[in-house]
């Protein structure tokens, strides 16, 4: 482990128990999931652009040539009335060779340093969503995002945002940068609701640590930070197996 990994680790482990405690006061107060309690469940495409800049993240760099299928989930991650703003996810889990593989994805800017601030918002129109802290690429730590393309107006309401993509697709652009780096778009993902569900949303978990995305790996100081949350958040859920210490899952959406 590089040192100035090792030195993050500390500072990391003492936010995480942090979070970890916040949680676990929802969770007391609500039944189900105790983050992203409400959302809208997606399907759609993945498809990449060529030559687009290399991330040392094999997903990312060597994208397949006809695209890949994905479901999705748009969800207010405090589950506030939705007259309120509240900070939107997206979560998107694509078909890969290899099987599954998962992006959980915030709210946030793109500048700096609103890469990693967290932004409320009533609607999700015209958001941009980062992954918040890095995977770890062959070059390097690799920040992940997405931002909507203009489309139709999702309302504030996941239910009601389900009825206007039921008739419209939602088109996002993904992008990949370095911490402290300019964004490089790589793909274009469109979602819009199943036409053979009735169900508005869905009771996917979606893990980018049991299903990472290929060529990607995680830092030890990303783990000390998002562990101790996960273990509360899983507590009890249907299908949680133990995970082996030292390895981490991320909050269920």
């Amino acid at each position: 482990m590089h040192t100035e990994d090792a030195s993050r680790v500390p500072f990391a482990a003492a936010a995480g128990a942090l979070a970890a405690a916040g949680i676990a006061a929802v969770r007391a107060a609500r039944r189900g999931r105790p983050v992203h309690p409400h959302g809208v469940a997606l399907r759609g495409r993945i498809d990449w652009y060529r030559r687009a800049e290399p991330s040392g993240i094999g997903w990312i760099d060597d994208g397949a040539a006809d695209g890949q299928v994905v479901e999705a989930r748009l969800s207010r991650g405090i589950g506030l009335p939705a007259v309120l703003p509240d900070i939107w996810g997206l979560a998107v889990r694509a078909t890969t060779p290899g099987g599954p593989a998962d992006l959980l994805l915030a709210a946030t800017g793109l500048g700096l340093p609103d890469r990693w601030m967290l932004r409320p918002a009533r609607t999700p129109d015209g958001l941009r969503f980062t992954s918040l802290v890095p995977y770890r690429g062959a070059l390097g730590p690799v920040l992940v995002a997405a931002r909507a393309l203009p489309g139709p107006t999702l309302p504030s309401d996941p239910s009601a945002s389900a009825a206007v993509l039921d008739e419209g697709s939602w088109v996002l652009e993904l992008l990949h940068a370095e911490p402290l780096g300019v964004w490089h778009p790589f793909a274009r993902l469109v979602l819009a609701r199943d036409a053979g569900t009735t169900d508005t949303d869905t009771g996917t978990r979606f893990d980018p640590m049991l299903r990472p995305l290929p060529g990607s790996g995680t830092y030890r100081w990303t783990r000390a930070l998002r562990e101790p949350s996960y273990a509360v958040a899983r507590e009890g859920l249907a299908g949680s197996a133990s995970v082996p210490l030292g390895t981490t899952r991320p909050l269920p959406r």
